[in-house]
């Protein structure tokens, strides 16, 4: 899948990131947008929030996470 830097999206003055994960195969059939929280703790990037939906069939069965830059001013 796609990896996107979003910039800080949770507020918490560090980077956070998605990654964009096709169906895995479980019986749900949804793609999935993971939302990982940025840390420079040592146990690593937290899972924020999970975005689940059949975005190939929006997109014709691709789709790309893009930087979207300073969307809020």
């Amino acid at each position: 899948g796609d990896l996107v830097a979003l910039g800080d999206v949770t507020q918490d003055g560090v980077d956070d990131f998605a990654v964009v994960r096709a169906d895995d195969g479980d019986p749900d059939t949804d793609d999935e947008i993971l939302i990982y929280r940025g840390t420079s703790a040592r146990t690593g990037p937290a899972l924020e929030a999970t975005i689940k939906g059949n975005f190939g069939s929006l997109f014709g069965n691709s789709f790309n996470l893009r930087l979207a830059g300073d969307v809020d001013g």
